[in-house]
């Protein structure tokens, strides 16, 4: 298993990585596998689609003795506030504890399918008007009963929370009305297909407005899961107790500690001691260690997620096309990805279109820039620069080691920069819309399957709109996919707004991050999805 699996992620390596250096290329890149696309009948509401990641949700033995406690270690993202409406509740660690902590009315299982959460069934007939008939057996960890006012106050409530991934789940709510106890009628302000999708996602965790009114600091931290908040400390870790009133099957594991650990000499060592049973982000040579120990398994994934350079486009300097031009000829993204993270990172080919690498629709023909450094400085000697020290803002080691490299290239052509390292949590509070402290910055950008969810990236207060961007050509476009349910229609408008969007890039996708997670064997009931949007519910391990 531990084998086959590295082989896997090889191949995505070697189909990644461009082994030539960073010179012009004659020839256009060649077109990533259909999305499923031309399986859809004309007409037929588009399905997001793209299942990557590892799934290892297979049951457990029969008969098996489940460890009751389990100890994981987060990634490199600190988990600071356990609110999908806070700014810095955005992160992919505090996605996981979420999805744990809260339910929301449907969930995405692949190719277009949705099984029940919340809601045991729904219906729509124009995909503008919804209706949800929801379980009458639920209660939240408070003891509050969950019903269709729990629905209604939670759309109505993220109105205040503009920026923020929860209020981006439910910014298309026209009118939400509760039918009777447990029916909830919802009118868009336009079709929608993505918004089931959407509504699938940890971000559209249905919350507590007992909770919301008790204390408006921890109420998401009050939830209907399979696990309750025991404990938590901000940017250290969370404690979770398994919630034996929840409504579902109940989970084998007990008790789950997550905890960022800072130090990856320290995460090794914590795994050799079994002090922690799985372990999101370990360097390459410590991945080596753990591969090499049977009492491990080394799981890798390839992160839909572009890792990127954007800029601040209400920022005077780097704002100036020119000056983005000369930053884009100016790097290298195959030196960057090596700086990042060696042989876990690779080089992209279309740098200019910050998509997902599983995500529907992607353009594989958008606009190419290679490194030119004549030209970077004609584009230079063109812009607003005139030799300031520009911000270049990274959280995440990889991406702090992606900044240096990109720091030193600039250096070449004349742009001084300064680095601001800070933490994830830090940075997209940072960077928020409308209040974007930043000038350049380099930072993971959070895409998922469904090509709607590039609207985050492009719409005013998106939660991943760190540019300011604010054009409302991009906008009506964005609204015209999201209301076309004929499929080849709606890729032909995703494929135009790439290359669009392309032609001025407010943002440059620089690598792939690939990555390594280590598990103590016998572990199993988690499912990796490439997006990030990891489902650990079921997690298990079976005691030895």
């Amino acid at each position: 298993m531990k084998r086959r699996l590295l082989a896997a992620i090889l191949v995505v390596s070697l189909a990644l990585v461009l082994v030539a250096a960073c010179t012009p290329v004659d020839q256009e890149p060649a077109a990533r596998p259909g999305t499923g696309a031309d399986t859809q009948p004309p007409g037929a509401a588009p399905p997001p689609v793209g299942t990557g990641g590892v799934d290892m949700t297979e049951p457990a033995p029969e008969g098996a003795v489940f460890q009751e406690h389990l100890d994981l270690i987060l990634d490199n993202n600190a988990i600071a506030v356990l609110n999908v409406f806070s700014p810095a509740g955005g992160t992919s660690s505090a996605g996981w504890a979420v999805r744990l902590i809260h339910d929301s009315l449907v969930y995405f299982i692949g190719d277009g399918e949705y099984a029940p959460m919340l809601a045991n069934s729904w219906t729509t007939s124009d995909y503008k008007t919804f209706s949800f008939y929801l379980r009458d057996d639920v209660y939240f960890h408070n003891g509050e009963k969950f019903n269709a006012d729990s629905v209604v106050f939670t759309a109505n409530m993220s109105s205040e929370f503009p920026g923020t991934n929860g209020h981006d789940v439910w910014r298309t709510v026209e009118s939400i009305r509760a039918i009777d106890e447990y029916t909830v009628e919802i009118v868009l302000n336009d079709v929608n297909v993505e918004f089931l999708f959407e509504l699938s996602n940890p971000w559209g965790a249905i919350h507590s407005e007992r909770a919301f009114n008790t204390d408006r600091e921890t109420f998401g931290q009050i939830g209907t899961g399979p696990f309750k908040v025991t404990a938590f400390s901000t940017n250290d870790y969370v404690d979770l107790a398994r919630f034996d009133d929840f409504w579902g099957d109940i989970p084998p594991t007990q008790s789950i500690n997550m905890r960022f650990i800072p130090e990856p000499a320290t995460r090794l060592m914590m795994m050799e001691n079994f002090e922690a049973d799985l372990c999101f982000a370990l360097g390459p040579e410590d991945i080596a260690i753990l591969d090499a120990n049977p009492d491990f398994e080394i799981i890798p994934l390839a992160f839909n997620n572009p890792n990127i350079l954007g800029f601040n486009l209400a920022d005077p300097i780097v704002g100036d096309y020119n000056f983005r031009m000369a930053v884009a000829h100016a790097i290298c993204s195959e030196e960057i990805a090596i700086a990042a993270a060696g042989e876990w990172a690779a080089q992209v080919f279309d740098m200019t279109n910050v998509w997902g690498l599983d995500q529907e629709f992607r353009n594989p023909n958008t606009r190419h820039i290679t490194q030119d450094i004549e030209l970077a400085k004609e584009y230079l000697a063109n812009s607003s620069y005139n030799g300031e020290t520009i911000e270049l803002a990274a959280a995440i080691i990889t991406n702090v080691r992606a900044a240096e490299a990109i720091q030193q290239m600039l250096r070449v052509i004349g742009i001084n920069t300064e680095i601001n390292q800070m933490d994830a949590p830090g940075l997209n509070a940072y960077a928020q819309f409308g209040a974007n402290q930043t000038q350049m910055f380099v930072f993971v950008s959070a895409t998922r399957f469904n090509a709607g969810s590039i609207a985050n990236l492009y719409r005013p207060y998106g939660p991943q709109n760190r540019w300011e961007m604010n054009d409302p050509d991009i906008i009506a476009l964005l609204d015209r996919a999201a209301a076309t349910t004929d499929v080849r229609e709606r890729e032909a408008l995703y494929m135009e707004l790439q290359e669009i969007i392309s032609q001025n890039p407010p943002a440059l996708n620089i690598f792939w991050r690939l990555n390594g997670v280590a598990a103590r064997t016998n572990m199993g009931g988690f499912n990796l999805r490439s997006d990030m949007m990891y489902n650990l519910r079921g997690i298990f391990r079976i005691a030895d």
